[in-house]
């Protein structure tokens, strides 16, 4: 039997070796992943720009209209018809209505011998451009005064030619003259006579007020009123105020030599008036006066219009931009001049005053009594003076919160200086100009909590 040889095989193995792009690739792996998590954990910094701008503040209001205001009565019964307009002027003695005690002239009459000129379609042209003008959805109310006022503008005109043609038949024409000369209005609501002396908390709640209108061809009885005049151009505004507002527009009145800015939100108007506040307790009150669109409102008594208690203009950041940041502050008797250089700073000496070193800081503020110096130009305790001057050395270690805001014009976050002029919730306005400071158009961090002074933006 042959030998049978048995062979042992035997499995080669090789060496594991160290795959280098695999650990490369890890290593990139890893980096990008902490940076997305670095980034996803990381506030985002918003950035925005420097703009010119202004802050208005301004309070809203529903005032009473209070002007020199007579009612004029008819003599006898019988259809009006006015010769003059809604709000025109007139002189004394100048015939304003006539009474058609027969009804023979009235605008409900027949009568195709009307004929419209240009001059009265321009005045109803002028109602309805004023109308469209100053349409708002939210005032729809104002369409019942359009209507009374193209209404009236159409029967004043007709009942004018008509009158104006009649010949004969004058015993049933009367006619009403001006006592005085004014400003005629074709409504009345009774509190013609009421001043601010007169003026009561309830007079604000307006629910139940009315308003009398008066137009061409309406038949009125003996006594009733005709028209209403105002003889003077000066009026004035009653309005009531909480003690917060008393005191904050009489801030804004002692500022302005008692003065204040109104806007006639109806109209979007502005003007100036000259104000008082009268009044005690929970019952406090502001008269405006002026001179200027009495006539604009002569048929409003109750008038919404807006106070503009503060005003600055300016650069426009907003506030939550603004950060504060502490500074050391050094006398100013401290700062010398280096004379080969020309240079401000100050000397630091040693504590025995034996050694000193000339500093060149940044100095960001100084008033008349310190400069305000970035707080890693000096370390805390250091002393500053003149060696061998005899006068004492100055320990440095008080400091004082300055306001600013971070520009990142450069790409990273740096502290600049702001001056401002006035603020409310949402804005800060700042002076222009202030050394270390921001510019028009700088580009300064929006979310100021979310960066530190030398933070790398972009």
């Amino acid at each position: 039997m042959a030998d049978k040889k048995i062979k042992k095989i035997r499995k080669f193995r090789r060496p594991m070796g160290v795959n280098i792009g695999m650990i490369v690739f890890l290593i990139i792996f890893l980096y990008l992943l902490i940076t997305v998590i670095i980034a996803a954990t990381k506030p985002q910094v918003s950035i925005t720009q420097v703009e010119p701008g202004e802050i208005v503040d301004s309070i809203s209001f529903t005032g009473i209209a209070l002007r020199e205001e007579q009612i004029v009565t008819t003599p006898e019964a019988g259809y009006m018809n006015y010769y003059i307009s809604n709000g025109e002027r007139t002189a004394k003695d100048e015939y304003v209505c006539v009474i058609d005690t027969q009804g023979t002239y009235s605008a409900e009459s027949e009568d195709t011998s009307i004929e419209f000129t240009l001059s009265d379609y321009s005045e109803i042209s002028d109602i309805i451009s004023l109308y469209s003008s100053n349409y708002s959805g939210s005032r729809f109310s104002d369409i019942y005064s359009f209507k009374y006022n193209l209404q009236n503008a159409v029967t004043e005109i007709i009942s004018r030619q008509r009158i104006n043609n009649a010949s004969g038949d004058s015993a049933a024409l009367h006619q009403i003259a001006a006592p005085a000369s004014g400003i005629v209005s074709y409504s009345y609501d009774n509190m013609e006579s009421l001043t601010a002396d007169d003026i009561t908390d309830d007079l604000f709640n307006y629910s139940n007020y009315e308003n009398h209108q008066l137009t061409s061809s309406e038949r009125l009885e003996a006594n009733a009123p005709a028209f209403r005049l105002t003889t003077n151009n000066v009026w004035s505004i009653v309005i009531k105020l909480s003690p917060e507002q008393a005191a904050s527009l009489n801030e804004t009145l002692n500022e302005n030599n008692t003065n204040v800015q109104i806007r006639f939100v109806k109209d979007d108007i502005t003007t100036w008036a000259t104000g008082r506040i009268f009044g005690s307790g929970d019952s406090m009150y502001a008269e405006l006066e002026m001179t200027r669109y009495m006539i604009r409102y002569i048929s409003d008594r109750y008038i919404d219009i807006e106070l503009t208690t503060n005003e600055a203009e300016g650069l426009k950041i907003p506030s939550s931009s603004v950060v504060e940041k502490d500074f050391y502050k050094i006398p100013v008797s401290y700062l010398v001049t280096e004379e080969d250089t020309n240079e401000q700073g100050f000397y630091r000496t040693s504590a025995d005053g034996t050694t000193t070193e000339f500093v060149k800081p940044t100095i960001y503020k100084q008033d008349d009594e310190f400069c305000y110096v970035d707080m890693n130009e000096f370390n805390l305790g250091d002393y500053i003076g003149e060696a061998d001057s005899g006068v004492e050395q100055y320990r440095i270690g008080a400091t004082e919160s300055l306001t600013g805001v971070y520009n990142v014009n450069q790409g990273y976050a740096v502290f600049r200086l702001i001056d401002v002029i006035y603020q409310n919730d949402d804005y800060y306005i700042v002076r222009t100009g202030t050394s270390y400071g921001i510019t028009l158009y700088d580009h300064i961090v929006l979310n100021a909590s979310a960066v530190n002074e030398d933070d790398i933006i972009f």
